[in-house]
């Protein structure tokens, strides 16, 4: 059996309405690489009964990480059901429930940094690289950087700075990606300090010179 950060998700959109869950798991290689599906329902009533009905997109979690990358090559813009699908690596993970329970949210806020427009996402795996945490953030706002510090033989050092044009968007990414595994590791988001601005460097350097002239002076 798989290790759970050998798993990995694909999130699918453009589902048809009528596709059921054992056609979404064939259409991926059946049992043999899928280890689960779940299509997004919501309950409407309809002649009196509660039935569940499709949201048009789901989540298929592949036993290993290869296949779902040859499956985003493979499937992307491949018709099922005359859908043709829309498939990117999820912010979701099916194996979530079997994991540790989630914490309330609310918990964490008061030990956060004031929100900015700058996030610092920890624990980030050493495959990932810049174009796929791009990827990932760029759903939720217009990105200003992206950067993944390195080290000296090369890789990253395992952490990103995402910095987004608006406060709000930061916050958006920071709430949403709170649960979500990357390359089958839990990231870690928080707020980190904005870069400086030209002039606020142009002062602090201001400040240094003023400093040193005034020690002189003494």
């Amino acid at each position: 059996s798989s290790s759970v950060s050998n798993r990995a998700t694909l999130y699918v959109k453009n589902l048809n309405f009528e596709t059921e869950e054992d056609a979404l798991r064939d259409h991926f290689g059946g049992k043999k690489d899928v280890r689960a599906v779940r299509i997004a329902k919501r309950r409407v009533r309809k002649g009196g009964a509660d039935v569940q009905v499709s949201q048009g997109y789901g989540f298929v979690e592949f036993r290993e990480k290869a296949a779902a990358v040859r499956a985003l090559r493979q499937k992307q813009g491949v018709e099922l059901d005359g859908h043709p699908l829309a498939l990117k690596f999820s912010l979701d993970t099916l194996g979530r429930a079997a994991e540790k329970p989630r914490k309330p949210a609310v918990v964490r806020e008061e030990y956060d940094v004031k929100p900015t427009n700058k996030l610092m996402i920890k624990n980030v795996a050493f495959e990932a690289n810049k174009k796929e945490v791009r990827e990932l953030f760029a759903t939720f706002g217009t990105l200003k950087s992206v950067r993944l510090p390195k080290k000296f033989n090369g890789g990253h050092r395992g952490f990103a700075f995402v910095e987004y044009l608006t406060k709000k968007d930061a916050k958006a990414a920071k709430a949403a990606l709170a649960h979500t595994h990357f390359y089958g590791r839990h990231l870690v988001i928080d707020f980190a300090a904005p870069d400086p601005t030209v002039q606020e460097l142009q002062e602090k350097t201001k400040k240094h010179f003023d400093a040193i002239q005034q020690q002189n002076e003494k």
